[in-house]
């Protein structure tokens, strides 16, 4: 407060949209509100599209105790948004120096989880990296240790566990944001949302693209019918259309349904999920070559009515996200 009542030029680059496209996120949300409510930043078309737009990744220490699993970690980051962090992203292994906490080893057995590896493998030596050991510095289980860890999974309580992990956030902060629960980024959305409705919904429609808040998203469809969101589903297309994919792939019918609703909505979604791409994606080796048998054998109708009775079966609802 001092600086900036000090120094026009520099009270002009911290309450700015630029600046609040920075702090609005989940871990300061608190201080993105400040420069609204104190500051007086102006809520216009050119904050909104500070939260809407794209952004460099960013990567967010978490703190997660001990009692954590890399699933459970990799479902945290899920939630904020992101994914876990590689280790390369914390570590580089050419200059031997870790990117985190200037350069310098925590201290004491810290074991944190990666995504490096199979995912679901807790206990995988290359999915835990060490960042307390100066002596093992960077160094992965198998590394170390020349194999598996033993206590990978969240009922293993060891101490030399965590007790944090790091998340890449990438795409537009309205992601993260528009999934976060705690008291100040819900107020900050709410702020924006208010003054920028249109460019603010269809991104907070996006972000809540996955099977887990897919029946947040269609509400908020179904509450605006005439919200145009073509500008804002760019995300779903980041990393070869993982999100879409993944949301393409889930059996609940929330899910599905909005499947449905965005395609009816973007020509671009539609257009991902008309492609070949997407169905190479869906369909195995072996479940593609059963399909072109039963294509041939049956013809273009029986097939259309056997895969829709097919894709019309078993379906579960997903519990709604708290």
């Amino acid at each position: 407060d001092v600086l900036c009542a000090s120094d026009p030029s520099l009270n002009s680059a911290v309450v700015s949209p630029a600046m609040f496209g920075i702090m609005a996120k989940r871990s300061t949300a608190a201080a993105a509100l400040r420069l609204v409510e104190e500051k007086g930043l102006e809520i216009d078309e050119s904050l909104a599209l500070a939260l809407t737009t794209g952004r460099a990744p960013s990567m967010d220490r978490i703190e997660v105790g001990h009692g954590i699993s890399r699933t459970s970690t990799q479902a945290m980051c899920e939630e904020r948004g992101g994914r876990l962090a590689y280790r390369c992203e914390l570590y580089d292994t050419d200059t031997k120096t870790l990117l985190v906490n200037d350069g310098k080893a925590f201290g004491g057995d810290k074991w944190i989880p990666v995504l490096d590896g199979d995912p679901k493998h807790n206990n995988s030596g290359v999915g835990w990296v060490q960042v307390g050991d100066q002596n093992r510095l960077g160094k992965n289980h198998k590394e170390a240790h020349h194999g598996d860890c033993g206590w990978g999974e969240a009922s293993d309580r060891g101490g030399h566990k965590g007790p944090w992990c790091w998340c890449v956030i990438e795409g537009a902060p309205i992601v993260p944001l528009a999934l976060a629960k705690d008291e100040a980024s819900i107020k900050l959305l709410g702020l924006v949302t208010a003054k920028q409705p249109d460019l603010v919904l269809s991104g907070t429609v996006v972000a809540r693209c996955s099977p887990k808040t897919a029946a947040s998203a269609i509400e908020l469809l179904n509450e605006h019918p005439s919200m145009s969101i073509e500008g804002a589903v760019s995300p779903l297309f980041a990393d070869n259309n993982k999100a879409l994919i993944k949301l393409a792939k889930s059996d609940d019918t929330n899910s599905r349904a909005l499947i449905d609703a965005l395609r009816l909505r973007s020509k671009a979604v539609a257009g991902a999920l008309n492609s070949k791409e997407m169905l190479s994606s869906m369909l195995t080796p072996s479940s593609a070559r059963a399909l072109v048998r039963y294509l041939e054998a049956a013809g273009p109708e029986a097939l259309i009515s056997t895969a829709t009775e097919i894709g019309e079966a078993d379906y579960v609802i997903v519990p709604k996200a708290n």
